[in-house]
C-alpha cells in the first residue's frame, strides 16, 4: 500500500502510541519501517508488540538486528519473546549464534530450551545439530512419556524428518497424549514408513479423527495409496474417512474417482459434505444434477421406509430420521454450493432453517431467482414440501428388515429401532432379533441380546 506522505507520518506516530492496538495496526500497515524504530518497539511493554517486531525481523534477512537481538537476549523477562528471540538471533546470526545459544540449553524453563535446541538444529549448521543433537536424544530416550511428547514436538518444529525410533515407540504406547503427537508428526513430515501405521487407526474412535488429519497432511504424494485402501474396505465408516482424506487433495483425478460413487447410499452424504469442506467447485451441471437427484430419492426412500413405524414405540427412531431428513435438505445446500458462490447458499441455507417464515420465504426466493431452470425442477418443490409427511401406515416387519439388515442404514438407527423393539417389547420381530446377536458389529449385537432378553421377558 502507497500511503501519502501525511498519512505516512500519521501511521509512523500510531508506532509510538502507549496504546498496543494502534501499534499493531502500524505495524500491518506498513511494509518498510525504519530499522531504528523496530529495534526501539523491541523494548515496548507490550509482550504481543515485541513479538511482532520479531517475525517482522525474521521476514528478511538483516543482520544489522542482530547486536540488538543479542543485547535483549540478556534482559528479555518474557518466556515466549525470549524463546522468539532466540529463534531471531539463531535465524540471523547462524553459526556464529551458536556459542551465545549454548547457555540456554540448561536453562529451567523448558519452552526456554526447546527454543534453543530448535535454533541450533536449523540454523547453527553441523555443530549445532551437533551440540543440540545430544539433548534431543536424550528426551527421545528419557523414561516419561512429556519427554518424549517434547522431543516429537521440536522434530515438528525443527522439520526434520527423523525419530523414525521414538515414533514407532510411540504408535504402539499406551499413553494417549504421546501417540496423538505421534501421529500429528508423522502427517507433518510426511513420514512414509509409517503411513501404514497411520491407516490402522482410522478404525479406532480414540484416534481416528486425528489419523484422517495426519493423512491429509501428506497430500496427493499419497492417491493411490488412499485410493486402494478405499477400494480394499468393507467398512462404510472407514470409507467415509477415506473420502474427506481424497476430497482435500483438491486434484481433478481424485474428484473424478470421487464423484463415480454419487450412487452409493451410504456414501453420498459424507461424499457432498467431504467436496463441500475441500472447497470442490465444478461447472458440470450434468455432476450437480446426479448429485441433487440421488439425495432427493434417498431422502424420499428414507420418508416411505419411516412410515412403517409407530411413532408411539419408536419416538427415539422416528427423531432419528427426522435428523437424516434435515441432513438430506442440508445436502441440497451442500450440493448447490459445489457450483454456485458458497457465500449465497450458505446465506440461503441460514435463513431457510431459521424460526422465521419470512426467512424461509426469502431463501427459497432467492434460489427461485439464482438456480437453473435444471436445478429449479428438483429443489424449489421439495424445500418447499420438505416438513410435509404421508400419514401413518403401519408396523410391518418387511421396513424393520430392510434397517436392520441392509448395510446402507446409520448404525444409530440400527441401534435405535433394535433398543426399542426390547422396550415395547414388540415380539413381531423377534427372529429378527435374534438372528443380530450373532452380527459381527459389536454394538449391534450386544443391543440385539439385550433386546432378545427383553422380548423373552415379554
Amino acid at each position: 500500500i502507497l500511503f501519502e506522505p501525511l498519512e505516512h507520518q500519521m501511521i509512523i506516530q500510531k508506532l509510538y502510541s502507549e496504546n498496543e492496538t494502534e501499534v499493531l495496526y502500524g505495524l500491518e500497515l506498513l511494509k518498510n519501517i525504519d530499522t531504528q524504530i523496530l529495534v526501539t518497539l523491541l523494548h515496548n511493554k507490550s509482550v504481543r508488540v515485541r513479538l511482532r517486531v520479531l517475525e517482522i525481523m525474521k521476514t528478511g534477512h538483516n543482520h544489522l538486528f542482530l547486536a540488538d537481538v543479542k543485547r535483549c537476549l540478556k534482559t528479555e523477562r518474557d518466556t515466549k519473546v525470549l524463546a522468539s528471540l532466540i529463534d531471531v538471533y539463531g535465524y540471523l546470526g547462524e553459526i556464529d549464534a551458536n556459542d551465545d545459544l549454548q547457555r540456554f540449553l540448561q536453562n529451567d524453563e523448558n519452552d526456554i530450551q526447546d527454543a534453543a535446541i530448535a535454533s541450533l538444529m536449523k540454523y547453527g549448521g553441523i555443530d549445532g545439530i551437533l551440540i543440540a543433537g545430544k539433548h534431543m536424544n536424550e528426551l527421545f530416550d528419557h523414561h516419561t512419556a512429556s519427554q518424549k511428547i517434547r522431543g516429537l514436538h521440536l522434530l515438528r518444529t525443527i522439520g526434520i524428518a527423523g525419530g523414525y525410533r521414538l515414533l514407532r515407540e510411540a504408535m504402539h504406547s499406551d499413553v494417549v497424549a504421546l501417540k496423538l503427537v505421534a501421529i500429528e508428526t508423522i502427517g507433518s513430515l510426511k513420514i512414509y514408513r509409517l503411513l501404514d501405521d497411520v491407516y490402522d487407526l482410522l478404525d479406532d474412535p480414540l484416534y481416528r479423527m486425528v489419523a484422517v488429519k495426519s493423512l491429509i497432511k501428506f497430500g496427493d504424494e499419497i492417491r493411490d495409496h488412499v485410493i486402494d485402501a478405499f477400494l480394499k474396505s468393507v467398512s462404510t465408516e472407514r470409507k467415509s474417512l477415506l473420502i474427506k482424506i481424497l476430497a482435500y487433495m483438491k486434484n481433478h483425478r481424485t474428484n473424478e474417482f470421487l464423484i463415480t460413487y454419487i450412487n452409493d447410499y451410504t456414501l453420498f452424504l459424507p461424499l457432498v459434505e467431504s467436496l463441500s469442506m475441500a472447497n470442490y467447485l465444478t461447472k458440470e451441471k450434468e455432476v450437480i444434477e446426479k448429485l441433487l437427484q440421488q439425495n432427493i430419492l434417498n431422502m424420499r426412500e428414507e420418508e416411505h421406509l419411516s412410515q412403517g413405524f409407530d411413532p408411539k414405540k419408536y419416538p427415539n427412531s422416528m427423531v432419528i430420521f427426522a435428523e437424516q431428513k434435515k441432513k438430506r435438505v442440508h445436502g441440497i445446500f451442500l450440493i448447490l454450493g459445489l457450483f454456485y458462490p458458497k457465500y449465497l447458499i450458505f446465506q440461503a441455507k441460514a435463513n431457510f432453517f431459521s424460526e422465521s417464515n419470512d426467512k424461509k420465504a426469502f431463501a427459497i426466493e432467492l434460489l427461485d431467482n439464482l438456480l437453473d431452470k435444471t436445478f429449479k425442477q428438483h429443489v424449489i418443490g421439495v424445500l418447499e414440501d420438505h416438513k410435509k409427511s404421508e400419514p401413518f401406515i403401519c408396523d410391518n416387519e418387511s421396513c424393520m428388515s430392510r434397517v436392520l439388515i441392509e448395510d446402507k442404514y446409520p448404525l444409530i438407527l440400527k441401534m435405535s429401532l433394535i433398543y426399542e423393539v426390547g422396550m415395547s417389547k414388540d415380539i413381531r420381530f423377534q427372529g429378527l432379533i435374534s438372528s443380530l446377536r450373532s452380527s459381527d458389529n459389536s454394538l449391534v449385537r450386544e443391543t440385539a441380546i439385550w433386546s432378545y432378553t427383553k422380548l423373552r421377558e415379554g
